[in-house]
């Protein structure tokens, strides 16, 4: 029986992506549905100016909020009573008698005027009316609700801002297309909803240009399937990196997993030239041993000057760029290590026999 060194090293190579394969993809989905952007955590912790924004939002109690608003919404507008109340009843009482709600309070124009003209105030509607002009209440008349949320809410604002929707639509009657939101959580949120709608839109493009370049290049189903299949498992590996660390995908992230992909069927593709071309200039077996000694070089000499490229991005004090230089150095260098021992080894135990020329 003939011996393929090269081959047992690649088997193994291939085993342990094939196991891997199915946590990396679920990793991957699990950090595509945990996307959060919120540039202020990016700043490291012992930053000077995220001390003083953080020590100001104490002192103050300025939290998280979030504005809700509709045509027709003035001071007038009973519906603002009935949010009010609905979303106190939806979110058990708020902060002060839950721990696990998501607002601290609500308060509207409506409710804030009528306070006004309480005692010991005890303002007519005219001066409740314009001291609140500019804050709660527009020069038209116009007013709006304010959502305050808690530290639950702010991390999970995807949630509160669902609970937000489903009162506003069941209880006040007002359709997806009528209210508006604003604030900082609201602006986050279309955020993360923007980016994870670009990973799709986009990735699937991107991929279909890739395979038909690598069908072009390639011309062998066994090559295109095992190139397009280890870049994948890099891009997917990229992702699932971010969630095992503990951490959330975020609008910088989203460019990791195509840069890895493209990166990987690049290094594919150089080496099945290789290998052509020892085909080609010696007849006989070991062009992929041949392809190997000449290719490893020039492809882990890319894949190092580019991780040292990505690297220098540690510089930076935002956390998501360093994160994105970490992850994404650590995938292209183990991409090109698994594309050249396992093309190495494949090609040697199935050598691809080519027409010869005139």
């Amino acid at each position: 029986m003939k011996a393929y060194p090269l081959f047992r090293i690649s088997l193994v190579v291939i085993a342990l992506v094939t196991i891997l394969f199915p946590i990396a993809i679920w990793g991957a989905g699990q950090s595509l549905r945990q996307m959060f952007n919120s540039p202020v955590l990016w700043i490291p912790v012992g930053n000077e100016t995220r001390q003083s924004f953080f020590q100001f939002t104490e002192d103050f109690h300025t939290q998280d909020i979030l504005i809700i608003s509709w045509p027709g919404c003035t001071l007038d507008d009973e519906r603002l009573d009935r949010f009010q109340a609905a979303i106190r009843e939806a979110d058990q009482g708020h902060a002060a008698t839950n721990a696990d709600a998501f607002f601290e309070h609500v308060v509207t124009g409506r409710s804030a005027a009528g306070d006004l003209q309480k005692p010991p105030l005890s303002l007519s509607e005219r001066e409740a009316t314009r001291r609140l002009r500019g804050s709660l209440a527009g020069p038209d008349g116009t007013s709006c609700a304010v959502a305050v949320l808690t530290l639950r809410g702010v991390v999970e604002r995807e949630s509160a801002i669902a609970m937000l929707a489903d009162v506003l639509q069941s209880q006040v009657g007002l359709s997806a297309d009528e209210y508006r939101l604003g604030g900082t959580p609201a602006i986050g949120l279309a955020i993360d909803e923007e980016s994870v709608r670009a990973v799709s839109q986009l990735s699937i493009p991107s991929a279909v240009v890739i395979i038909l370049l690598c069908c072009w290049f390639l011309r062998s189903w066994r090559l295109i399937i095992l190139v397009l299949g280890i870049a994948f498992f890099g891009e997917r590996l990229a992702l699932s990196l971010v969630y095992f660390t503990g951490s959330n995908m975020n609008a910088v992230l989203v460019v990791m997993s195509p840069l890895v992909f493209v990166l990987g069927a690049s290094a594919g593709v150089h080496l099945a030239n290789y290998y052509r071309e020892e085909s080609d200039l010696r007849i006989g077996p070991g062009a992929a041993r041949r392809m190997l000694q000449i290719g490893w070089k020039p492809c882990l000499l890319s894949a190092a000057t580019t991780a040292i490229g990505l690297l220098s991005l540690l510089v930076s004090d935002i956390t998501a760029v360093r994160q994105f230089a970490q992850v994404t150095a650590i995938c292209v260098v183990l991409t090109t290590g698994v594309m050249l021992l396992s093309l190495a080894g494949v090609l040697e135990r199935w050598p691809i026999v080519r027409a010869p020329r005139n």
